[in-house]
């Protein structure tokens, strides 16, 4: 894929590459494997991590391939609305922080649940 090759094209540019994982997080459906191959490199595995894990199937699985344990705990800890997030009962109060992608999910989960 394309876009990610870009995304490791772009090695010493943070900033230009946590902005196309953004756009990357808004649109894009990825299997572990892929996002495995992004996170080899261990100055964005971090990045990658935390603004992709809720655009794979098996999250838990990109969590177990963390390069470091560091890179882990940073995953957990950006993701946990996410990964408290219950469907079967939404009921609560969530204070939700739209620039990290995984409550944006959250957010849009949230608004389809509220549609049907």
């Amino acid at each position: 894929m394309q876009l990610l090759l870009q995304v490791c094209r772009m090695r010493c540019q943070i900033q230009e590459q946590a902005v196309l994982l953004d756009a990357l997080s808004q649109d894009f459906r990825f299997s572990a494997a892929q996002l495995r191959q992004l996170c080899w490199e261990p100055e964005i595995a971090g990045e990658v991590m935390w603004r992709l894990l809720h655009c794979t199937e098996a999250p838990y699985l990109l969590l177990l391939a963390a390069p470091s344990f560091r890179v882990h705990v940073n995953a957990l800890q950006r993701t946990c609305q996410l990964r408290a997030f219950n469907a079967q009962c939404p009921n609560g109060h969530y204070r939700l922080d739209l620039a990290n992608p995984a409550d944006v999910e959250v957010g849009q989960r949230l608004v389809t649940l509220d549609r049907w």
